[in-house]
């Protein structure tokens, strides 16, 4: 940009609407990146299901959306269905159907008594599959580590069902480590049908690891960013203009960052090797945004101001909870 050219103005943006403000966006990181090839190798594989596992505050919910979104693009007419398992008291056969049922779009979902619902369901998800041309169906179950071994079995009829009616129905656990010990309780029980059906892979999602990875979710919003959608302004370039439109990319504040989360795990005795999840990182990265925007000097985020941003993310507090 040359000395004499007139700057580009930011675009209009209603206050708090911003997604940095929101907190409604996703990056793209390498542990997406990753799960996506995951999946998307157990579906083309005809795996019957798979678990995915990590510590809360990971981000698996919103990798999930992510994925999805990727996986709707990639697997063409394949139905994709989300379901958030619920935790119950006295788990219910017939709101178990309801649950399913609701997740999957269904008009009818209170009706009848448990066996009719499960048949309703068993129809409509099959119905899916046919219309869509494919004979295989991905559902995605996120939080199962709610469920318990009789929604298993529950699920398990819907499998069979489907299974006897020429459709596959892969199913993605997708929940904390418990999901783990549940399914090395259940190979201990001997409970390989549900193990054969629903947890033949496990993969083990993570966080922030390296200097690489903050680099490349920074480097997402320098370039994968946008907002409004079709202007061109990434979320580092609207809080940033005049530095971004001479060359300043955020990215450039990796080591930064990286060093200051390695100074505050020292400082409270945090193990190193731990991942940093991906919702503090963002936490982090949304106040730098916003703070370090009103910075006049040459350097938009100091050291003060990255380790103001991690206390104030919630990290350390929650970091403590697992010692």
């Amino acid at each position: 940009m040359s000395s004499s050219a007139v700057p580009e103005l930011p675009p209009t943006v209603p206050a708090g609407q911003h997604p940095i403000e929101t907190m409604r966006y996703v990056l793209p990181t390498p542990a997406i990146a990753e799960l996506h090839a995951v999946v998307e190798r157990w579906t083309d594989n005809r795996v019957p299901g798979g678990v995915i596992v990590g510590r809360p505050r990971l981000g698996k919910t919103r990798a999930l959306k992510y994925v999805t979104g990727w996986l709707a693009q990639d697997l063409g007419a394949v139905p994709i269905l989300q379901w958030r398992c619920r935790e119950y008291k006295t788990p219910s056969e017939a709101v178990f159907f309801e649950d399913l049922l609701r997740a999957s779009g269904h008009a009818l979902v209170h009706s009848g008594k448990p066996a009719a619902k499960r048949d309703r369901l068993t129809q409509w998800l099959w119905e899916q599959a046919h219309r869509s041309g494919q004979n295989r169906l991905l559902l995605f179950a996120d939080d199962a580590q709610r469920l318990d071994p009789r929604q298993f079995n529950w699920l398990m009829d819907v499998y069979n069902d489907l299974d006897a009616m020429g459709v596959s129905l892969i199913t993605i656990l997708v929940g904390q480590d418990q999901l783990v010990s549940q399914r090395s309780a259940f190979i201990e029980a001997q409970q390989y049908q549900i193990v054969g059906r629903f947890m033949v892979q496990v993969h083990h999602f993570y966080g922030v690891r390296s200097q690489e990875d903050i680099q490349v979710c920074l480097n997402g919003y320098d370039t994968a960013t946008e907002y409004p959608a079709g202007t061109g302004w990434s979320f580092s370039r609207y809080y940033f203009p005049a530095r971004f439109d001479t060359g300043w990319r955020l990215q450039e504040e990796t080591n930064k960052i990286w060093d200051g989360f390695a100074h505050i795990r020292q400082e409270h005795a945090i193990p190193h090797g731990r991942d940093i999840p991906m919702q503090y990182f963002t936490r982090t990265v949304e106040y730098l945004l916003r703070r370090g925007a009103a910075i006049q000097g040459p350097d938009p985020m100091p050291e003060s101001l990255v380790l103001q941003a991690i206390y104030n993310s919630g990290y350390v507090d929650a970091e403590m909870l697992w010692d």
